[in-house]
Parts: C-alpha cells; sequence; structure tokens
C-alpha cells in the first residue's frame, strides 16, 4: 500500500541549546481509500469478509472521489468503514458521511490490515485491527455510519468548528 507523502516546506527551527537546532516537518497524507475483499476460498463461501480502509487527511473533492471509489469497487452493503484521519476538509467530510448513511455502512476507527505473516494453508486470512485517530472533520464521517465501532486505544476528538463568511 503506497502513501503519497506532502512535506511543507516552511520548517519551523526552534534553538533547543546553543549547538542543537529542532526541526519539526510536518507530513500530511491525502485521503486514500482501500477496500478488501475476502482473501481465501473459503473465506468467499462463508460469504466474505469485506471492509474499507478511510486514511488521510480530508481534502476538498475527497467526497466525489469516496463516490467514484465506491462505483469501481461496488462493496456490499452492510460492511464496516475504518477512518484513521486527523480531519480536514468540513464539507467533504459532510457528504462522505452522507454517503455512507446512504450505503448502510458502518464506521470503526483505526486501520484493519491484512497480516502478513500468513500461511498458504491457512483457510481464514488473519486480520489486525489497529488503533487510530479520528478527529476534527473526520468525525462527521464518522457519525455517518449506521453503527459506530470505539476500539480501544482509539482517539476521537471533537472541537468547534468555524466557518468564515463569504
Amino acid at each position: 500500500m503506497a502513501h503519497k507523502y506532502n512535506v511543507r516546506q516552511n520548517v519551523k527551527i526552534r534553538e533547543l541549546s546553543h549547538q542543537t537546532l529542532y526541526f519539526h516537518i510536518r507530513i500530511r497524507l491525502k485521503m486514500e481509500f482501500h477496500f478488501s475483499e475476502p482473501q481465501t476460498i473459503f473465506e468467499r463461501v462463508l460469504g466474505g469478509h469485506f471492509y474499507i480502509n478511510a486514511i488521510g487527511r480530508i481534502e476538498p473533492g475527497d467526497d466525489g472521489k469516496f463516490k467514484e471509489f465506491l462505483e469501481k469497487c461496488e462493496p456490499p452493503p452492510r460492511l464496516t468503514i475504518y477512518i484513521d484521519s486527523l480531519g480536514g476538509n468540513v464539507e467533504a467530510a459532510i457528504e462522505i458521511g452522507r454517503v455512507i448513511r446512504a450505503s448502510w455502512f458502518s464506521c470503526s476507527i483505526g486501520r484493519y490490515l491484512i497480516d502478513t505473516d500468513q500461511q498458504p494453508t491457512d483457510l481464514l486470512t488473519k486480520r489486525n485491527l489497529n488503533p487510530g485517530k479520528c478527529i476534527s472533520a473526520a468525525t462527521l464521517v464518522f457519525i455517518g455510519g449506521r453503527l459506530r465501532y470505539f476500539p480501544n486505544n482509539s482517539i476521537f476528538g471533537v472541537h468547534q468548528f468555524s466557518f468564515k463568511a463569504r
């Protein structure tokens, strides 16, 4: 799974001592969506194990990107979307939440990842739920879920939103 990184060049430099400088570089992941289908024949026979990971910063236009993503992968209803995001654009987040609600998806915080330590003879693929963050505008995506799950060690952060008058 490849990630695209945006590194801001305006680096903050603070002097911690007379010879040591501290560089604070802010790295932002753009929002990416990943769909996972059943990984083995046995999982397919049992009806599958489908889910979506939504990871990264929510940017303007991500709502359209999410709709296109759903059209391409055609996920079944009532799957879970795992969210790991620090927020971003409020309008895009609201629309993604509406699409999630209309599609009858559930939401959870974190990343659901396939365990790379698999044996070819395993009937079921091992998966790990890693704790994540759902902060700021990402909470508007989360509340779109028909069912909402808050796993241990995950972080959910809400604050007051502000809009500038146009």
